[in-house]
Order: C-alpha cells, then structure tokens, then sequence
C-alpha cells in the first residue's frame, strides 16, 4: 500500500533474491490465454547471482536485484500497493501513478481481474466507463469491461488498486500479472474477469468491429474447482520441474512437434541453455 500524498510505502518489504527471470510473455484474447516461457536473460541473472553470492554477503543481495526481481517480490508478499479507490475514480483524481499492475474487486470483496498497463492507472480505469451505461459494453476498450457490467447487474460495485513498476517493459509487467494470478489462484480467489470469463447465464459481447453485443444466454460461468497453483516459483525457469510440473523434454519446434494432448506449454530459443539436469 501506499499513502494518498505519495510514494512512502505504508508496509516496508525486504526483497528476496530469486532466480526467476523473465517469466514470459502472455498472449491475449477472449478465449484461454496461451503462454511461453522466455527465460534466456533470467537464467542468465541466476547464474551470475550464483557466483555472486557465493563471494558476498547476504546484506548485499538488496544491491543484486533487478528492478523486475524486486517488483516481483513486491508481488509475491502482496506489497507496494495504492488504496483501494471506489470506481469509477473521481474526474480530479491526480495522475500520479503510471505503468504498473492494477486489480479490480468488488467492493470489498474478491479480485474480480487483474491486469497491466504502460497508461496512466486513470487513464486504464477510464477505458471502463463502459460498465456504468444501459447496455452491455464491447470487449475494447477494455476487455474486462463486458463482465464487470454484467456483474452490476447484480448489484456488484467495483475498487480498484494499482501496483507502479517504473521503467519495466510491457513483457515484464505481463510476467508481473501473471504471478499476481498464480497468487490469488493460491488464495482461492478467481478472478472472474481474466481471460473473457463472464458470470454464468451472461454471454460477451464482441469487439468493436464485430460489433455483436453480449447479453443474457447460454453460459455455465467460470468454475471454481479445485485449481492446480504451484506452490512455489522459484529456481531455474527452464528445469523440467519448474513450477511444480511433469516437462517434457526440450525438443525442436518443428511442425508436428508435441504430445498431442492439451496442456500449456514453453518455448526458448534453441542457443539458450538451462541450469537444470537432462536438459538438452
């Protein structure tokens, strides 16, 4: 959290040195997010963090990390936050806070979306006045915006927070959004609204060039069963245990390559090696 007049962190967080790395890019869309590790610059960090470490002491890893590996830990302890702000933001609200991650929750309620922005926080939260009209907004400006008016419905209001990340690239900042999902999906929290979900009974509308407007019909909602969330996200990215999971061995992305199963999946570039055994 932070204070209304400015940047003093109301909570003090001690950065962790992590070897993360750069946890990917993560491609949007209505339907479920595909996503791919690139980690080559990360590993590239653990390893000289390794050695590093090896000769320095532990009061000197504040010093090593990286503006992303601090932001990520400010992420991972649930730190370095605004107040929650009642939507929409008041017209004089000051344009203080720019580039970051920001989440939506009903008021006083669960995380209903988290998501990124190289925008000023008032700027992105404008692009969902949508929500406050007659009928059902289209999925741009704001992808979000379609569900959250569909949840007013019932009666839900919306606060907002915001997360600065400084000079980060938008690749970052993604990678930030995705480990504030990976946290709350711990916490047993759904954020609804991520990745085109919408509340049962409610179908989207489309974008704007489309234009099809959504409304009541046929939708079972998002489930709620139990998630599978690591546990942890540390250590080398491109291991075949990473994050907890069964990897298939790195193989060449050739066409017909795969297991031919649904799962997720990762990609590097073939002259980026890994810290971790069998690796190829």
């Amino acid at each position: 959290m932070f204070h209304r007049g400015g940047l003093e962190p109301v909570c003090e967080a001690v950065p962790v040195s992590r070897c993360v790395g750069d946890l990917g890019t993560k491609a949007r869309g209505d339907d479920r997010s595909a996503r791919t590790t690139a980690a080559g610059e990360g590993v590239r960090r653990c390893r000289q963090g390794r050695s590093s470490v090896a000769s320095r002491g532990a009061g000197d890893l504040t010093e090593m990390a990286s503006p992303f590996q601090e932001h990520l830990d400010f992420v991972l302890q649930d730190l370095r936050w605004t107040e929650w702000s009642p939507l929409p933001l008041a017209r004089r609200t000051p344009e203080r806070y720019r580039a970051g991650i920001y989440e939506v929750r009903q008021a006083q309620g669960e995380v209903v979306y988290v998501g990124q922005t190289g925008d000023f926080f008032t700027t992105r939260m404008g692009a969902l006045g949508g929500i406050f009209q007659e009928v059902m907004p289209f999925n741009d400006p704001h992808t979000a915006g379609p569900c959250l008016w569909a949840l007013r419905r019932s009666g839900a209001e919306f606060e907002a927070r915001f997360s600065p990340t400084g000079n980060l690239s938008e690749q970052e900042r993604r990678a930030l959004e995705t480990v504030e999902l990976a946290r709350l999906r711990r916490a047993m929290v759904w954020p609804i609204a991520n990745y085109g979900g919408m509340p049962m009974g409610w179908v989207k509308s489309s974008n704007r060039r489309q234009a099809r407007r959504g409304g009541p019909g046929s939708n079972e909602g998002v489930e709620k069963g139990p998630p599978w969330v690591p546990s942890e996200l540390r250590g080398d990215p491109m291991s075949l245990g990473f994050g907890e999971r069964d990897w298939s061995e790195w193989q060449p992305l050739t066409r017909g390559a795969g297991v031919g199963s649904p799962g997720i999946y990762r990609a590097k570039k073939a002259s980026t090696p890994c810290c971790a055994p069998r690796c190829p």
